[in-house]
């Protein structure tokens, strides 16, 4: 059997991609996969699945989630847009990752260094944090009979479902949605 340790490690070790690691250059969508699928490989993800599929990035394309790509390459901007969804997607539904985003950039003094910079700030962030809920876990789960187990096991799911709960309520108050398209057709329109 599995020891607690092996599992919080297994579950806290995770890859990640900086903004220096991303080429100089622009990508293909071939390109831009495998380099995620590649670095993100031991990160755990249900059977069968990837971090990025061509789909998924046609899909985030046409929601606006990712800027519009120009020809048929994607920039590094563009790259670390998926690389958010990527890191967010399993707690936030699309639309209140589009509402991060539109809000990040409806500040028309945001650019893609101050993007890659926030971005490069919250892994270093996601880091340290990762770092000290390992240590806490490994101090406070107690697996060594069954009845421990299933304690500890609906701790972390109660820690879990408050976390994700957290991450809702942030993204709603700092980013709540704005209705930038809409304003200027309105406009455009009237």
């Amino acid at each position: 059997m599995t020891s607690a340790n092996e599992l919080i490690n297994k579950s806290l070790d995770k890859s990640y991609m900086l903004p220096d690691e991303l080429p100089a250059i622009d990508l293909y969508i071939d390109q831009v996969t495998t380099l995620i699928s590649q670095r993100y490989q031991n990160n755990s993800f249900p059977a069968n699945d990837k971090p990025l599929t061509k789909m998924m990035v046609n899909n985030y394309s046409k929601a606006g989630l990712i800027k519009p790509i120009k020809g048929k390459k994607y920039t590094r901007e563009q790259i670390i847009q998926m690389l958010v969804i990527c890191a967010m997607k399993g707690v936030l539904s699309l639309s209140e990752i589009k509402d991060i985003l539109d809000g990040l950039y409806s500040d028309e003094t945001f650019d893609e260094e101050q993007f890659s910079r926030c971005y490069k700030q919250a892994i270093e962030h996601q880091q340290k944090t990762r770092k000290k809920l390992k240590d806490f876990l490994a101090e406070t789960l107690n697996c060594d009979s069954r009845e421990d187990q299933f304690a500890s096991l609906m701790a972390v799911c109660a820690m879990a479902d408050s976390l994700s709960e957290l991450a809702k309520r942030m993204a709603a108050e700092y980013f709540p949605p704005v209705e930038i398209e809409r304003r200027s057709k309105k406009k455009d329109n009237g």
